[in-house]
């Protein structure tokens, strides 16, 4: 039997009492070590720190009703799907708001993208102390075209309006037959969406979307956003 290395402790009758850690079953003989102030109440502990200004900060919300910003677009990296989807993306920031920047693309689709088409994001979150975290959630959607209406109107509708096919159609609309799509100023502030509440933070998100039959990936890119909460909007009188 391994030993216990429990302190006991010596009052002034000379007599050894066991620490309070120490098992009740355990014999006393077993609890050894030199004396030790004990532990302070954990409930002491709580109260004093509600005082202290870290607690007002881990008291703010970490979820809730939120606006995005997008940081960078480029294509998924090697390895991540097969096969590799290069994207040609060039992002301009607006000079009169420094969080929303004008994307420019080129994207080919070597697949038609309509309702039997699938999709998922995997969300990498930040943290500056363990860097990035690979799938901390992930969202899957069925009926491509159907969910992007859904969910989130008012963006399919901006991108549709800023893309043309290789015949120079525009807008074009989802469903999207295999071609060359090229991207002419979007607003990354056109990106909204019906979801009421997520988490705040620092995201890398793999969007890829796949043949819902097959479950092969049919288009893929990366893209690193920020969710903090909504800035309500103030109403000025003329």
């Amino acid at each position: 039997m391994g030993m216990f290395l429990v302190t006991a402790r010596t009052g002034a009758n000379g007599k050894t009492s066991v620490h309070p850690f120490c098992p009740k079953k355990l014999p006393s003989k077993f609890c050894v070590g030199r004396p030790r102030r004990s532990a302070p109440r954990l409930d002491k502990l709580a109260n004093r720190f509600k005082t202290t200004p870290q607690f007002n900060l881990l008291r703010r919300r970490t979820e809730g009703p939120y606006d995005v910003f997008i940081d960078q677009v480029g294509e998924c990296p090697q390895g991540l799907v097969d096969p590799f989807f290069p994207v040609k993306i060039r992002l301009v920031r607006n000079r009169h708001n420094h969080n929303d920047m004008f994307a420019f693309a080129n994207y080919t689709i070597i697949e038609r993208l309509d309702d039997s088409s699938s999709m998922r994001l995997e969300f990498g979150s930040w943290s500056s102390g363990g860097g990035w975290k690979e799938n901390a959630f992930i969202m899957k959607f069925q009926r491509l075209c159907s969910t992007l209406h859904n969910l989130a109107p008012r963006t399919v509708q901006a991108l549709e309006r800023s893309l043309s096919n290789s015949k120079n159609v525009s807008p074009v609309t989802c469903p999207w037959n295999p071609d060359t799509y090229q991207i002419t100023n979007f607003s990354t502030l056109e990106i909204k969406s019906n979801v009421p509440a997520v988490f705040y933070g620092k995201w890398r998100i793999n969007l890829i979307i796949f043949n819902s039959k097959t479950q092969t990936a049919i288009a893929c890119c990366r893209v690193y956003a920020r969710t903090t909460p909504k800035i309500p909007l103030v109403k000025t009188s003329n």
